[in-house]
């Protein structure tokens, strides 16, 4: 459920449709920019 926000939150920030945007696909790529591996 909180990942669904954060997506639709980071999909606003980039002025993209979030009906477009992967939550999980999206989380992921964010916890790699954020804490690489």
């Amino acid at each position: 459920m909180f990942g669904d926000y954060v997506s639709l939150y980071l999909a606003v920030l980039r002025e993209v449709d979030p009906c477009n945007v992967d939550p999980i696909v999206d989380i992921k790529a964010r916890i790699r920019a954020v804490l690489p591996e």
